[in-house]
């Protein structure tokens, strides 16, 4: 059966209580109240050997089975839980400039359609290499959070900063002031390096 021939109610999350569905990182410190870190290993341990080899120490038997029971409950809830954290994951990733590779910061306060604005016009009139945004946590009543864009432009890039800086104030009239920098690419990996 391959991904695709899976049903949608497949992918809904059935051992997530409605506040852990909200919140899956809920998850992650029920799974580490549930053990210390050596114990799930030792434990995880037991059960891999115990898969491949078809054995259980007869010692300690009841005790790891018990575990096993324990740990694969734990386990199909983080499964879950690492599903919902992806889902979000991917939906912020959809802001990113196509290619990029470092994950950059898009906010969650407020008004997130007003920042996906911000972030389109930068990419439409700039077409930068990277974005990152910071909310410097002052919030005005009228518009919300104050944002500031580090905007970073391809080396090959020959239009001035003064020239980019005019297209985004042209495109977002409509919206709040914002402030933004710009920085060149290979400028931006010398600092870096520092």
């Amino acid at each position: 059966m391959s991904c695709n021939e899976y049903p949608d109610s497949a992918y809904f999350p059935q051992n997530l209580r409605t506040e852990k569905i909200k919140d899956p990182y809920l998850i992650l410190y029920e799974f580490f109240d549930y053990s210390e870190l050596p114990r799930i290993r030792s434990t995880f341990w037991e059960f891999f050997k115990a898969t491949v080899t078809g054995k259980f120490n007869k010692e300690s038997y009841k005790y790891v089975r018990v575990s096993i029971v324990e740990l694969f409950e734990q386990i199909q809830k983080l499964i879950e839980a690492a599903h919902l954290i992806n889902e979000d994951y991917k939906e912020k990733r959809k802001l990113q400039i196509n290619g990029g590779t470092d994950i950059q910061h898009i906010s969650n306060y407020g008004k997130k359609p007003l920042e996906e604005k911000i972030v389109k016009i930068i990419k439409e009139a700039v077409k930068p290499k990277r974005i990152y945004s910071f909310c410097d946590g002052h919030f005005n009543s009228e518009n919300g959070p104050n944002y500031d864009y580090l905007i970073v432009v391809p080396e090959d890039s020959h239009l001035p900063f003064d020239e980019m800086k005019k297209l985004i104030e042209e495109a977002r009239l409509e919206l709040p002031p914002i402030l933004f920098s710009f920085i060149k690419e290979n400028q931006l990996v010398k600092g870096l390096d520092n």
